[in-house]
């Protein structure tokens, strides 16, 4: 028996980013190494590519934290963020957070969110920038806590939680590079290559001073 349409019934919706669709460009072997080590004995080098990821959250759904799980070794701090689009190149920042300290393995809270989820106006992508090349900074995870809606005006008295892998983030920038940890789990980016044809050794080791 086939249901009656319900026209009072509401459309449940997702929008997605333009720049969260991405070419993915693999490391060969040969730039491999050359990703994880700095191109010269100056120490590691800065970088601002950010790399980003689509967030599918229940519509009417309230985020209240977003937490990021990293391995920090570098004196420069890592930033995540939750950021909503719209279709005319707005966007704002839901809430934004940074790696502390160079320890090593660690994990860092968001304030109080405080958003309710609007799928039909908005679009969700959760950010992050490295800020240094290298395997000295890496992203191993990113999690949403939320609260379903009850439907009647409130929310649920129990969170939720979406968790990603770090390893599941893409450049904004089709030629920025990225490599995973051992586990597979944890993302760093990779030093430019020097070069693109795959003879060079992707760092400087090898030059000379030598004027001829």
């Amino acid at each position: 028996m086939t249901r009656p349409f319900d026209r009072n019934s509401r459309l449940r919706s997702s929008r997605i980013l333009g720049s969260v669709l991405w070419l993915t460009v693999a490391l060969s072997m040969s730039h491999f190494a050359a990703a994880q080590q700095s191109p010269d004995s100056s120490g590691p080098e800065t970088t601002n590519d950010i790399f980003n990821l689509h967030l599918d959250l229940p519509d009417d759904s309230r985020v209240d934290y977003l937490r990021t799980y990293y391995c920090d070794t570098s004196a420069v701090d890592s930033r995540a963020w939750l950021t909503s689009y719209n279709d005319a190149g707005g966007y704002i920042d839901r809430t934004t957070l940074t790696s502390a300290g160079s320890t090593g393995y660690g994990t860092a809270l968001s304030g109080f969110v405080d958003h309710v989820v609007d799928n039909i106006n908005e679009s969700y992508t959760l950010l992050w920038r490295g800020n240094v090349y290298g395997s000295d900074m890496r992203l191993c995870g990113l999690r949403i806590a939320y609260r379903l809606s009850d439907g009647a005006g409130g929310y649920s008295t129990s969170l939720s939680y979406l968790h990603v892998a770090g390893s599941t983030l893409r450049p904004r920038d089709s030629e920025t590079g990225w490599f995973p940890d051992e586990s597979g789990g944890c993302l760093s980016v990779a030093y430019p290559p020097l070069f693109e044809d795959g003879f060079e050794s992707g760092n400087t080791l090898a030059w000379t001073l030598t004027v001829p």
